[in-house]
């Protein structure tokens, strides 16, 4: 079975720590018509000076790679900073901006490195099995280093170990795990941190 496409989608989500609110997000996919997806991730954490405000979006084409990333970070306070990553074959070519001193590097991909993440285009355009598994090479914009991922599928699980069960997909890098649940049109309903951060659609909370 494949699940029917998804040609745009925007859904907002409230950020907890725990139990806690502490801010907001949205989410925007949209599939493009040679198969690929864009997908622009928003975060605003904290309040007045202590407010943080994260941007990032990602291009990814028909063969599930990622091609284009671009992160920005305000506050808190004057702090800004912003990356911007071609990636191919060879490797990542960044522009880095911090407080208006900027940098510019390649950082070569790692021998044996793949690029393709199968999971990327997972209940959009493909119905994976359950315990399908994959490990790509990520570029990190905050690190500014190439480092292993793993996502995989777990089936469907309740959020929280209750209600309804939703896909569920694992992440990992390095020590950092995360669980996505995607409701049945391929949109994300809700993700868990090991950091203990929730996202959850807004009012599902």
């Amino acid at each position: 079975m494949i699940f029917a496409l998804l040609l745009q989608s925007t859904q907002a989500f409230t950020v907890l720590q725990g139990d806690r609110v502490v801010g907001e997000a949205y989410v925007n996919e949209r599939l493009t018509e040679s198969g690929g997806k864009t997908q622009a991730f928003r975060i605003e954490i904290g309040e007045g000076k202590a407010k943080v405000r994260i941007r990032q979006e990602t291009t990814i084409d028909s063969e599930a790679r990622v091609v284009r990333k671009y992160f920005e970070q305000t506050g808190p306070g004057n702090e800004r900073r912003s990356v911007l990553a071609t990636l191919d074959d060879r490797g990542a070519q960044f522009t880095e901006d911090r407080n208006g001193t900027r940098k510019a590097d390649f950082v070569r991909l790692p021998v044996g490195g793949i690029r393709r993440n199968p999971a990327e285009l997972w209940f959009l355009a493909t119905a994976p099995e359950v315990g399908a598994q994959s490990t790509f090479a990520n570029f990190d914009l905050v690190a500014l280093t190439w480092n292993d991922v793993t996502t995989k599928y777990l089936g469907f699980r309740a959020v929280d170990g209750r209600g309804l069960r939703y896909r569920a997909v694992e992440t990992t890098q390095g020590a950092r795990t995360a669980v996505t649940h995607y409701d049945e049109q391929g949109q994300i309903f809700a993700i868990t941190e090991s950091n203990g951060r929730r996202y959850r659609r807004a009012g599902k909370a």
